[in-house]
């Protein structure tokens, strides 16, 4: 029992328009995921790391401070 023509033709036929359906399918879905979905870092989320870093760095002034940490006799040093 073999095909005939006329239905390996059809089948072509229907397995073309399967695959530009398909194809179709795919494109609208990429195009309403990408308008759709949320970035999962938002801008906020990406700078507040930063700025808890940089608050917390300038806020230790120790190493601009340096009668916190250099000994008496180092800073009396007279300059020559």
């Amino acid at each position: 029992m073999g095909n005939s023509n006329a239905e390996v033709a059809a089948l072509k036929e229907e397995q073309d328009q399967f695959r530009k359906l398909v194809d179709t399918f795919e494109k609208e879905a990429d195009n309403n995921r990408l308008s759709e979905v949320k970035p999962f870092f938002t801008q906020g989320r990406i700078e507040a790391p930063g700025k808890r870093k940089k608050r917390a760095i300038f806020k230790v002034d120790f190493l601009l401070n340096p009668d916190l940490y250099l000994p008496e006799a180092v800073k009396n040093e007279p300059t020559s």
